[in-house]
This record gives C-alpha cells, sequence and structure tokens, in this order.
C-alpha cells in the first residue's frame, strides 16, 4: 500500500461520517498487513459510540498485535456491549510475546475484577517467571474468580517457589479456587501432595473430590492407593469413576475391588472398572468382562465382546 494511500485511509478511519468509517475499517480488517497504520491510530477508534465500530477496531487490533493496544483492551473487558467485551477477550489471548508481560502486570492492579480476571489469564499463558510476584498477590484477591485464575497461572509457571500459594487455595473458602489448587498442585507431585489430595477426597464440594481423585493418579505410594480405595465409598459416580481411574493408572493390583463396579448403574463408573479389570484382572475377572457384552454402553459392551474373544467364555479354577 503506497504513503499516500495510507494518509487516505488514516483520514476516513476519523472521519465524521460513520459510513465512512466503517467502510475503512472494514478495508483495513481484509487487508492491514500492507498498510501502514498501527495501534496509536486506531486506539481512539475502540471508544466510538457504535458497538459494532468498537467490535470491529478490538479485531483489527488483535490483528496488528501491537502489546501498546493491551491496556486499551483490557479496558474494553467492561465494555457495556457483551460482544465487545468478548472480543476483547479473545484479542488478550492473541498476545503470546513477552513484551505482553508489562502492560498484563499492570492490569492484575485493575479496579474492575473482570481486568484482573483476563489480566491474570493472559500472565498464565504467558508462563513468565517475571509474573510470579503479581500472580502470587492475586491469589490473595478478593474476588474468588480472579483467585482461581491466578492459582491456575502460578501452576502454569512450573516454578516450585508457587507451591505455598497452591497449598494455601487448598483452604479457600470457594470451591472453584480448591479445584484449581488440586489441579495445579497435581503437576507437582511432591512428599507432601499425596496426603492433601487424600483430605480432599472428604471434600464438601463432589468436583473438589473429583479433582483430587484424578490428581492422585500422579502420585504412586501407599497413601494415594490408600485414599482411593477410601474413595470407592462416595456416593458420587463422577467420584467414584475417577477414583477407580486413578487406581488402573497406579496399576495398584486393585483390579479385585474395582470389579464390583462393573453393575453399577452409572455408565462411566461401569466404564472405568471395566478398563481397569482389561488392564489389570486375571483370567476369571476377565469372564466376567464377557458378561457385559450386551451393555447398552457400546464403549463398555466392545470390552464385553473383546473378554468373550480371548476367554471363550470358558471358566477356570485360577485367577
Amino acid at each position: 500500500m503506497n504513503h499516500t494511500y495510507a494518509l487516505t485511509l488514516r483520514k476516513r478511519l476519523h472521519s465524521d461520517d460513520p459510513d465512512i468509517r466503517h467502510a475503512a475499517l472494514a478495508e483495513l480488517n481484509e487487508d492491514f498487513e500492507e498498510a501502514d497504520i498501527d495501534a496509536q491510530d486506531l486506539l481512539p477508534l475502540i471508544q466510538d459510540d457504535d458497538p459494532s465500530f468498537r467490535w470491529l477496531t478490538i479485531h483489527v487490533l488483535a490483528e496488528v498485535g501491537d502489546v501498546e493496544a493491551i491496556p486499551a483492551l483490557l479496558n474494553a473487558l467492561t465494555d457495556r456491549d457483551p460482544e465487545v467485551a468478548e472480543a476483547a477477550r479473545e484479542a488478550l489471548a492473541e498476545f503470546r510475546t513477552r513484551d505482553a508481560v508489562e502492560p498484563l502486570l499492570a492490569g492484575t492492579e485493575h479496579p474492575h475484577a473482570v481486568v484482573r480476571t483476563a489480566a491474570v489469564t493472559a500472565l498464565g499463558q504467558l508462563r513468565n517467571p517475571r509474573a510470579w510476584p503479581a500472580l502470587r498477590r492475586a491469589a490473595e484477591d478478593l474476588s474468588d474468580t480472579v483467585r482461581r485464575e491466578a492459582i491456575t497461572a502460578l501452576a502454569e509457571l512450573r516454578d516450585p517457589r508457587v507451591l505455598p500459594q497452591l497449598r494455601w487455595g487448598l483452604y479457600d473458602q470457594h470451591a472453584g479456587v480448591r479445584r484449581a489448587a488440586v489441579r495445579g498442585l497435581s503437576q507437582y507431585a511432591d512428599d507432601e501432595t499425596p496426603a492433601e489430595l487424600v483430605r480432599l477426597l472428604r471434600d464438601s464440594d463432589w468436583e473438589v473430590r473429583q479433582a483430587a481423585a484424578q490428581g492422585l493418579a500422579h502420585c504412586p505410594g501407599v497413601t494415594a492407593i490408600s485414599g482411593l480405595l477410601g474413595a470407592l465409598r462416595d456416593a458420587r459416580p463422577e467420584v467414584l469413576a475417577e477414583a477407580i481411574t486413578s487406581l488402573r493408572k497406579l496399576q495398584a493390583g486393585v483390579a479385585t475391588h474395582v470389579a464390583e463396579f462393573l453393575r453399577h448403574p452409572h455408565g462411566e463408573v461401569r466404564f472405568a472398572a471395566a478398563r481397569a479389570v482389561e488392564e489389570l484382572g486375571g483370567f476369571n475377572l476377565r469372564l466376567r468382562l464377557a458378561e457385559l457384552r450386551g451393555d447398552p454402553d457400546s464403549r463398555i459392551a466392545r470390552i464385553g465382546e473383546r473378554a468373550q474373544r480371548e476367554t471363550g467364555g470358558e471358566f477356570r479354577a485360577a485367577a
């Protein structure tokens, strides 16, 4: 695009006529790489009265990829039009360079929780160690949403310095924060983790218990196995299925324990039990799998059919 055309395009972008502005911005959106236009030319347009124009401006800013747009995009998260706010969230997710860290760090101090949340989430995606102090503060934010995203972002840093914050999150009053802390801590699985996750198998929130059961799959040892065997008494099928799956992954010699769930009324529990028995069980237990050929869940029925082919349906005395 020649220099004269770029100047003309700039003038059209700032025209008093909304139709001219829209046409210029749409043209820029189609061919921004050839235009001599940067974020500074576009930032004033994000305040336009027309929400469709603000939305398109944000889309173009995301394509331009200039980190100078980040503060304006953070502010746009509070836009009164939900589609504009969503466009700003999507645009922020496109910034993956080191230069984006500083403006995002500033965003963690914004008065609006929705902005702090987005800044924290974006910092987690960047996985830059410079974000650690700000994320540590965000893990104590008054907003449970900010705390949840901060815990998630801290875990993404893969830095042992974050372990105290992750452990603190296990005691948060909000279940969403506790779930994030469980998932984050499971990525580290140090000596203290199994006992902490086993404790959370008794949490009042079933999704926390489910996350703890899933996390224990990464914690080989007696503590994890004992806790997961206890979780087989959980009333929630989602937790039960996850406990069975984790026991299978730990290869804990628990096929006999989980075989009793092959007739459980919940399909996910039956499927988890069938997979565990298929992988770890002896001949007689696999004969029990063959009885599942007519299960209404096609995944389980296929396991039953494989067991039938492998065993011939013939009982033998030794398991």
